[in-house]
């Protein structure tokens, strides 16, 4: 079966126009396998998993507007918003399990804020989190996402008499034309700016923002778990791998790359911004907080909730797409992709053995990027 589709997968490169050169390049650099040839051919022939992108300009047109340096495709808030709607995705689980943000970061970046509060604006906003907690700081808040599932989530979770200066719009990243020009004075982005399509991205910021006005994006990597190393490198060999039975083949890029990286590829235009500042943190295997930089994301929790929330990466999300019949073992299966990583960290893990091994608390930590910028 693999020999046959490959035929189908060469005419579909072939295909493509000029102007996607970039998504040859990146499928042909990523296919090292045979089994990850046929993956990746489903999702090309299926239009509303992976839809052509079609990128207007060249390579100095990027340069001009403000670029993702890496070899690959942009990913446009379309395609977040299609992988948002699969039948696999969980709206209400990302919401339970994806960890929220402290205080101090949202000290960093109304600290570095100058100038007039009227409007923030949170880009991909997902179930509203950023939104709500940026509240106090401005006169209103204005949530955007591609997901009509998220941004229902949203709602739900934020009460009219508690918030009653946070709206949320269906919207993407790249186009607010109901937003007016120079009318928001800071805009963010939490784990959302790496599906950004940045060519069109940056210009509709030139327009939205004020000048003086903050630009804050912020995302993470995979979490590690203090002291306990060896799980550790098992939760990256699941993440990384290149085998189809793990979940590494199944990340979009390059988006992928641009959060393990932490942001760095996300660059700003020097003629339109100003003050750019980088703060990250790496996570360090001597103990809690050893990593080096600015640590902004740590929390315990337990193994069971661990396992919930790797089950709202996009990549599982995927997995479970080309492996329908693998069902998890708390929905009464035999067991799916996290099941299996979590059976072989438990069996290099002498405290995590015990009955009742779900419930046992570990502290985590993520190597975090933190990207600000100032409207020239």
């Amino acid at each position: 079966m693999s020999l046959q589709l490959l035929p189908l997968f060469f005419q579909a490169l072939e295909s493509y126009t000029l102007v996607d050169v970039h998504l040859k390049c990146q499928l042909l650099w990523h296919l090292k396998r045979i089994d990850r040839v046929i993956i990746k051919v489903g999702s090309l022939l299926n239009a509303d998993e992976w839809p052509p992108l079609k990128v207007s300009g060249h390579s100095k047109s990027l340069e001009n507007h403000g670029s993702i340096r890496v070899r690959g495709s942009q990913v446009s808030t379309k395609e977040q918003s299609d992988r948002s709607r699969k039948a696999t995705f969980s709206h209400a689980s990302y919401a339970a399990f994806r960890p929220a943000y402290p205080a101090v970061l949202y000290e960093t970046i109304t600290a570095y804020h100058a100038g007039s509060s009227s409007l923030c604006v949170d880009l991909g906003t997902g179930h509203g989190l950023v939104a709500r907690a940026l509240s106090p700081w401005f006169h209103e808040v204005l949530g955007t996402d591609p997901s009509p599932g998220m941004i229902q989530q949203a709602r739900s979770l934020t009460p009219r008499e508690q918030f009653a200066n946070v709206n949320f719009e269906e919207a993407s990243a790249e186009s607010m034309p109901f937003l007016q020009a120079s009318s928001v004075d800071m805009i963010v982005a939490a784990q959302a700016a790496h599906w950004f399509d940045c060519v069109k991205l940056f210009p509709e910021m030139e327009r939205i923002v004020r000048k003086g006005g903050t630009l804050a994006f912020w995302g993470y990597g995979d979490h590690a778990f203090v002291g306990f190393p060896q799980a550790t490198k098992i939760l990256k060999h699941y993440a990384d791998g290149d085998d189809s039975s793990l979940l590494g083949p199944y990340w979009s890029q390059p988006g992928r790359s641009i959060i393990e990286d932490k942001l760095r590829a996300i660059q700003p235009p020097r003629e339109a911004w100003e003050d750019v500042r980088r703060i990250e943190y790496e996570f360090a295997a001597e103990g809690a907080r050893s990593g080096t930089g600015t640590m902004f994301l740590h929390k315990r929790l337990t193994l069971g909730d661990c396992m919930k929330f790797i089950r709202t990466w996009s990549s599982f999300n995927a997995w479970q797409e080309v492996h329908p019949a693998a069902q998890s073992k708390e929905a009464g299966g035999l067991g799916d992709v996290v099941d299996e990583m979590f059976d072989r960290m438990r069996s290099v893990e002498p405290d995590w053995q015990s009955n009742g091994w779900e419930e046992i608390e570990v502290e985590i930590e993520w190597p975090t990027g933190l990207l600000l910028a100032r409207k020239r």
